[in-house]
């Protein structure tokens, strides 16, 4: 069984066996909300890069 629950859900599954036995097994979901995150960048640097350049080093 797959789920997705959208809220915080509580799932109850009971078996009962050929002889008549039940078990039940309980589980909460909590969905908690999506973070909310803000990026900032600062202003760039000249740095010494050349165009023609393939390697990463400076």
């Amino acid at each position: 069984m797959t789920v997705n629950p959208t809220t915080s859900t509580t799932y109850t599954v009971t078996g009962t066996t050929l002889e008549g036995c039940t078990g039940t097994a309980e589980v909460t979901v909590t969905v908690h909300p999506l973070p909310t995150i803000t990026a900032t960048a600062t202003p760039s640097r000249n740095l010494p890069w050349s165009k023609c350049r393939t390697h990463s080093k400076f």
